[in-house]
């Protein structure tokens, strides 16, 4: 799904909020980085740059009036040549054009960067001088480089330049600045209340298109995204957060809190997205696993009365409720259509890939295009052909980013595991009220992200879009930002 504004209004209603956006990050950039979590869905609002059109609309404001030329220039920001409006396709058709698409969630980024650079910089500095300490400058080095180098050896250039510059370079500036603003409890605050407000936004959305009826083909919820798979992908973590204040605060907030991470549970449930189920299952049982290793006899007693019988129960429903299920019966019976063997066949291809372009890879952005190309060393048809990701998050980070991407990101993995495992071993009772702080509940929960970033990427890839990678760094400046010291 993507949104583009036909209608002047919204158009206007868009461009004052980045206006708004840029006046208010000026001042309040703690609050403004920290509502990142609020913006990501921003990303579905397209913005298209077209430098002609905006000369040609000061030549129609000298010519025709002001205000005809800034309707023209407002329309080219929201139109495609091959979705364009009377009032501009004139100007497609006369003149040649360059265009530099890029999304609100971008330019709101953008932003954060450019009134944040002196904190950055900083970041970077803190960071070069503790190169012996942690290897966070070379695997930060590691993802700028291959992201370079895969420039030039890209499929379609352009296609990775704009996958590069929204889905690598933006998310790794926010964060560093992220980086350096975490410690602050005022910026904790707000990052939990934005990651909380998101999960509602997510969860509200979905069910009105439950509701009425508006499902994928196969009967599947995706809400306001391109697939359930994309839904259920940005739901978890909203799960997690949910789940972990359940946990962690008092007694009558805790309750809205059940409510909230039931009602998740549900509009999970009907994504039919097994990876998420499972990854997320995975995930609450290593929190209720740590913390019963954590507590006392009396508190670990309690947490097994209850926690085991609502898994029993929650895996029984799953598993009565999927028995006649197209989906898992195609699976379990090993069915040549079944999604299971589709993902093999799209391995099999990703692999073949790779091994050709194993260096650099093909450019982030350009798997669709490769993998059509190489169904002719496959004797069967291909089962699916809308694949734009060769769902693995390690095959796609090799084919994006190359062998340099790939080792890149087994770093900044690594050094977040080793953060985590000295974490979690601590003694401190998480559930004791001195420890209910909102840096435990940021800290477990970016733990817990990127354990189920990393399950269900094993069958599908959690980064390589605009939203998706934005929570992958955050989650990792999470962990990195609040190391003890």
């Amino acid at each position: 799904m993507e949104i583009i504004f036909d209608q002047i209004y919204f158009q206007l209603a868009t461009v004052l909020f980045a206006i708004t956006f840029f006046l208010v990050a000026r001042k309040k950039i703690i609050f403004c980085t920290a509502i990142i979590p609020l913006l990501l869905p921003l990303y579905l609002v397209k913005i298209y740059f077209y430098p002609l059109i905006w000369l040609k609309s000061l030549e129609t404001a000298l010519e025709s009036g002001f205000q005809n030329g800034i309707r023209l220039a407002i329309n080219s920001l929201f139109a495609l040549p091959e979705r364009n409006n009377s009032v501009i396709r004139t100007d497609f058709d006369q003149i040649k054009q360059v265009c530099l698409p890029t999304n609100l969630l971008e330019i709101t980024m953008l932003i954060l960067v450019f009134w944040g650079v002196k904190i950055i910089l900083k970041q970077l500095k803190k960071i070069y001088l503790e190169k012996s300490k942690n290897p966070l400058l070379m695997i930060l080095l590691g993802f700028f480089s291959a992201s370079f180098l895969s420039l030039f050896w890209a499929v379609n250039r352009a296609t990775t330049l704009g996958v590069t510059k929204g889905w690598i370079l933006l998310p790794i500036l926010i964060f560093l600045l992220v980086l350096r603003l975490i410690r602050a409890p005022k910026f904790q605050k707000i990052f939990i209340f934005s990651l909380i407000f998101i999960g509602v936004f997510y969860i509200a959305s979905s069910l009105l298109f439950l509701f009425t009826g508006v499902l994928t083909y196969d009967n599947r919820l995706a809400g306001i995204f391109l697939s359930p798979n994309h839904l259920a992908m940005v739901l978890v973590p909203s799960i997690l957060i949910f789940s972990l204040k359940a946990i962690l605060h008092r007694e009558k907030i805790s309750y809205f809190f059940i409510f909230l991470t039931s009602v998740s549970l549900l509009t999970l449930y009907y994504t039919y997205s097994y990876t998420s189920w499972l990854a997320l299952g995975v995930g609450l049982a290593i929190l209720l696993g740590y913390l019963v290793t954590k507590s006392d006899s009396k508190t670990r007693e309690r947490i097994v009365r209850v926690s085991i019988p609502a898994a029993m129960f929650l895996a029984a429903f799953v598993l009565i409720s999927q028995m006649n299920n197209s989906k898992l019966t195609s699976i379990l019976n090993g069915d040549y259509y079944s999604s299971l063997n589709s993902r093999l066949m799209i391995w099999k291809s990703a692999v073949l890939i790779g091994k050709d372009r194993w260096l650099f890879g093909i450019g982030g952005g350009n798997f669709q295009s490769a993998y059509l190309d190489y169904q002719k060393y496959f004797n069967e048809p291909y089962e699916e052909w809308a694949v734009p990701e060769p769902h693995n998050i390690f095959l796609a980070f090799h084919l994006s980013l190359g062998v340099l991407g790939l080792i890149s990101f087994f770093g900044i993995l690594f050094y977040c595991a080793h953060l985590a495992f000295l974490f979690l071993r601590e003694k401190a009772n998480p559930l004791k009220s001195s420890e209910k702080d909102d840096r435990s509940v940021l800290q477990l929960w970016a733990i817990l992200y990127l354990i189920t970033f990393l399950i269900t990427g094993l069958a599908d890839t959690p980064y390589w879009k605009n939203d998706l990678s934005v929570i992958f760094w955050l989650s990792t400046a999470v962990i990195i930002g609040l190391k003890r010291s």
